[in-house]
């Protein structure tokens, strides 16, 4: 019997050290075959002010693709308010310990194409102190640069490098040229439904 695959990535709350000259991104070697991508999202009780930076999350991720690609008509994501309906699942935790955001990627026929993504934020810090917006915001969408296919850059300006000084950023981190560029390798220009890329490098070289 064929088991399904399932592809954890996360990222950790540690001081940044120097990042490696050449830059790169991996790849999970899983992608998406459709689109709009729907989204369902469940906030804990005590985090609901972070829903609109959420959502603003999932827009800079479509808009960067829409403005890389030069299509405004694709790279789309739809809220639902049903679980069941849902291709990413998001919950939002008050504390989750020193891993600040987690996606679980589910490739039940193991084929490459992603059939579910679990994502879950941290709302506070390893402390147990509230994340400022700005932080919040970059956690989801690192963690949403994940359930797209991503895997972690060698470069520090990223925002998919692994590594997050929520003590230092306090700033928003939105995706880097080579995190879109990355992205668009393998799903072109036509947004996340076919035809995408036939076999998935391990990494793109930026």
């Amino acid at each position: 019997m064929r088991t399904s695959a399932l592809l954890i990535a996360v990222l950790v709350a540690v001081p940044l050290v120097a990042a490696q000259t050449d830059e790169s991104i991996s790849y999970l070697g899983v992608k998406w075959d459709h689109e709009p991508l729907k989204v369902y999202v469940a906030m804990q009780r005590g985090t609901e002010g972070y829903y609109s930076s959420l959502l603003t999350a999932l827009n800079d991720w479509s808009s960067a693709l829409k403005d890389a690609s030069g299509n405004s008509q694709a790279f789309d994501f739809v809220i639902v308010s049903d679980r069941k309906l849902a291709d990413i699942t998001v919950n939002v935790r008050k504390n989750t310990g020193m891993v600040l955001g987690m996606a679980s990627i589910k490739d039940r026929r193991r084929d490459g194409i992603i059939d579910g993504v679990h994502i879950s934020l941290a709302a506070e810090n390893a402390l147990g102190r509230p994340l400022g917006e700005e932080d919040f915001r970059n956690i989801a969408r690192h963690e949403i640069g994940h359930a797209l296919g991503l895997g972690h850059s060698t470069d520090e300006g990223d925002l998919m490098y692994p590594a997050y000084d929520f003590a230092e950023v306090g700033y928003d981190v939105l995706p880097s040229a080579c995190d879109v560029a990355a992205l668009l390798n393998i799903y072109y220009y036509d947004g996340f439904g076919e035809p995408n890329a036939g076999e998935i490098p391990p990494s793109y070289q930026c």
